[in-house]
């Protein structure tokens, strides 16, 4: 009897307290953990998120970036923090979604670790070529490589990353052998693949854009499931000749696992409604993104998927550190 009472004591105070701990939060700054350095995509995702929720929560948001081996120190950091609503995280494809299939010894579970709060921003890969190469849609690229074993090559940022995964997962799909040459960052590979030292490259918009508008690059779809509003008229890779196939970078704001709920619901209001600002949207717009909120829920369930795609495609190809 004393048992069932103090279970019913403690439910009681949880019902009590949960609605007051909203009330009251946050009561000091938070810290925003970005886990790469000043100045990237990340980064430029994360600091006007931090600055509009410090207007909406009335406590600094304060970055703190976190770089290192591919952004998994931070999100670490984060991972192991208190979780109190006081230390939020910047999540991305790759430290969420790709690197829980390619580092054999990672410091957090992706999965259960974490608590979502919000996707914030997508953006897709666009598949460019050299104009030299003949290909002007996907299914003659697969024509080509077909015909060309091991002779078509594709530049990337580094081995294990989303761009360097989303052509080894088109290799798989597509059933080609498309060869793959790591640089170290985007900007070398692009320059490459202008001079024409490279064949193709399954690109980030970003540094990408104004050499696709000026020509000297030529694209031929975009990765993701639906159709870009930068590229309205570029088909999707899925539809274009490789059904099935959906790639993107994405961002996304998490707190450590076990956060109270009533923290996570009050963050992601602001959220949303911070995404829905015209301000943000044209932001992200000039990131070659797009704004993109869901549930709590919504965002953990594609976590999830993330990151059993990606531990089948780093398996598929051998490359698992």
């Amino acid at each position: 009897m004393k048992a069932w009472n103090r279970m019913f004591f403690v439910l009681v105070v949880c019902c009590a307290t949960s609605p007051a701990v909203a009330q009251t939060y946050p009561a000091k700054p938070i810290t925003m953990i970005v886990p790469f350095a000043p100045g990237g995509t990340n980064d430029l995702v994360g600091r006007p998120l931090a600055q509009k929720l410090t207007e909406a929560l009335g406590k600094p948001v304060v970055v703190e970036n976190r770089g290192g081996a591919g952004g998994t120190i931070g999100t670490a950091r984060a991972a192991g923090a208190a979780p109190d609503g006081y230390t939020l995280l910047i999540g991305s494809a790759g430290p969420l979604g790709t690197a829980p299939g390619y580092y054999k010894n990672l410091p957090y579970d992706a999965v259960k670790d974490l608590a979502p709060i919000s996707r914030v921003m997508t953006s897709p890969i666009i598949l460019i070529v050299n104009p030299v190469v003949p290909a002007r849609s996907v299914k003659d690229l697969i024509q080509i490589a077909k015909s060309m074993p091991k002779q078509l090559n594709f530049g990337s940022p580094g081995t294990g990353s989303m761009v360097h995964l989303a052509g080894e997962l088109f290799n798989q799909m597509a059933n080609v052998q498309l060869v793959h040459i790591p640089y170290k960052g985007s900007g070398p590979a692009v320059v490459d693949l202008i001079a024409g030292r490279l064949d193709l490259m399954f690109a980030p918009i970003p540094p990408t854009l104004p050499h696709v508008k000026a020509g000297k690059l030529r694209a031929i779809a975009v990765s993701s499931q639906k159709r870009f509003s930068v590229f309205p008229d570029l088909p999707t890779i899925g539809e274009a000749g490789v059904p099935g196939y959906d790639v993107g970078q994405w961002w996304g704001i998490l707190a450590p696992a076990k956060t109270p709920e009533p923290i996570i619901s009050k963050l992601h209001a602001a959220v949303v409604k911070i995404l829905d600002s015209r301000e943000i949207k044209g932001l992200y717009t000039g990131l070659g993104g797009e704004p993109a909120s869901s549930s709590p829920d919504q965002f953990s369930a594609f976590i999830r998927s993330e990151v059993s795609k990606w531990t089948k495609a780093i398996t598929a190809a051998g490359i698992a550190q």
